[in-house]
C-alpha cells in the first residue's frame, strides 16, 4: 500500500472519529482543507463527501449538503442512504419546500422498508404535510418493527395528537405498556395526550355573548358628576380646601 493511500485512510478515520465525538466543526474544517486535493479520487472521494454531508447536516449547512449529495448521486443514483440524506437536507431547511422531501423518502423506503429510523422521519414529515394516512402507515410500521422502542411510539402518538385522534393515541400507549419498560416515560406521554386533548376540547367551546353576573349592576348613564376634591358640607367652617398643613422648620439660631 502506498503512502498516499495510508494518508487518505488515516484522514478519513480521523474524520469519522471526530464525527462520533460530535465535533462536526473540526471535522468539516479538516475535510474542507483537502477537498480540492488531487489525491482524493474514487472511493476516497466518496468517503470524503459522505463525511462532509454528515457534518453539514448537523451544522445546518443544508445547501452545501445538497450540493455534495448531488455529486454522490451521480455515481449511485439509486442509493437509499443518499435519498434519505437528501430528504433530510430538504425537510430541515426552512427555505425549502418540505413537500419535495417526501419523494426522496419514498425512494429510500423502497430499498430499506424496514428501517425504523427512516420510517419515523418519513411518517412525521408526511403527517406535517397533510398526508395523514401515509404518515400514520409508516409510523405504525415503525412501532410494529420495534415495539420496545419508545421513540417510535412517541412519534406515532404525537402525530395522532396532531390530527386530534386522541382515542387512538390512548390505545397505542396502552398497547405499549407490555413492551416498553420505561413506565415513567409512558406516564409522561399519557399526560401529554390528556393535556392536548383537554386543550382541543376547550378550544371548541366558543362564547357567543358575554355573561353578566347577577350581582353586578350595569349603569347606562353617561353623565357623571365629578368628584369634589375637598369637603363642602354643612360642617365646613372655611371656604378653603382642607389641605395638609406643612410644618414650619425649626429655627437654627442658637439661644442667647
Amino acid at each position: 500500500m502506498s503512502r498516499t493511500l495510508n494518508w487518505q485512510s488515516a484522514l478519513l478515520a480521523k474524520a469519522q472519529l471526530l464525527i462520533e465525538m460530535r465535533q462536526y466543526s473540526t471535522a468539516l474544517a479538516m475535510l474542507d482543507r483537502v477537498a480540492g486535493s488531487a489525491d482524493f479520487a474514487g472511493k476516497s472521494a466518496i468517503g470524503l463527501h459522505r463525511f462532509t454531508v454528515v457534518c453539514c447536516l448537523e451544522l445546518g449547512r443544508f445547501k452545501e449538503a445538497r450540493r455534495r449529495l448531488r455529486l454522490l448521486m451521480v455515481e449511485e443514483p439509486n442509493s437509499a442512504s443518499y435519498h434519505y440524506a437528501f430528504a433530510q437536507a430538504i425537510e430541515r431547511d426552512p427555505k425549502m419546500d418540505a413537500g419535495r422531501a417526501l419523494r426522496h423518502y419514498r425512494v429510500a423506503l423502497k430499498s430499506e422498508k424496514d428501517n425504523v429510523e427512516w420510517l419515523i422521519d418519513a411518517g412525521q414529515c408526511a403527517v406535517s404535510l397533510g398526508r395523514e394516512s401515509l404518515g400514520l402507515k409508516w409510523l405504525r410500521r415503525a412501532v410494529e418493527l420495534a415495539p420496545e422502542s419508545f421513540e417510535a411510539l412517541e412519534a406515532y402518538v404525537e402525530s395522532l395528537c396532531d390530527i386530534e385522534k386522541f382515542d387512538v393515541a390512548r390505545e397505542a400507549i396502552q398497547e405499549g405498556r407490555f413492551a416498553i419498560a420505561r413506565s415513567t416515560d409512558l406516564e409522561r406521554l399519557r399526560f401529554q395526550v390528556e393535556f392536548r386533548g383537554l386543550r382541543a376540547s376547550q378550544s371548541e367551546c366558543v362564547v357567543d355573548s358575554p355573561v353578566v353576573l347577577p350581582f353586578l349592576r350595569v349603569s347606562h348613564s353617561e353623565s357623571k358628576s365629578p368628584r369634589r376634591k375637598w369637603r363642602a358640607d354643612s360642617g365646613t367652617t372655611s371656604f378653603h380646601p382642607h389641605l395638609p398643613r406643612l410644618r414650619r422648620p425649626r429655627s437654627t439660631r442658637n439661644a442667647p
